[in-house]
């Protein structure tokens, strides 16, 4: 049986969870309507991204997120960068040593994943 891009992927539960968290840190209850709105647009994609950025970190396993991001032609870091710490909460990815990135020339952690 072949492996497929979501295998040891975060659980539903666990996916879930963090998407609560997500939707709690992204909007104030004082925002108004339509931010609310995004903030459940955005969350209800996170579990996709998540294992994806998973997935970019056991290619790649000692990258920084800059090396990652250029590893799959990712335009805005951001989409990798604020996926890493998620992932290391969850017990997924683990942060490495710090490194001169091959990208930024700055000191940088470096990602593993936990399994």
């Amino acid at each position: 049986m072949s492996r497929t891009l979501f295998d040891d992927a975060p659980s539903d539960e666990a996916i879930r969870a963090s998407i609560d968290a997500d939707f709690k840190r992204l909007r104030r209850t004082t925002d108004p309507d339509t931010s609310a709105d995004a903030a459940r647009h955005i969350t209800g994609r996170l579990g996709d991204i998540q294992r994806w950025v998973l997935n970019i970190v056991k290619e790649w396993p000692g990258c920084t997120a800059s090396e990652l991001a250029d590893a799959k032609g990712v335009g805005d870091i951001r989409q990798i960068n604020r996926r890493l710490p998620e992932l290391e909460a969850l017990g997924r990815v683990r942060r490495g040593e710090a490194r001169d990135c091959q990208i930024t020339g700055r000191k940088a952690a470096t990602w593993f994943p936990t399994s």
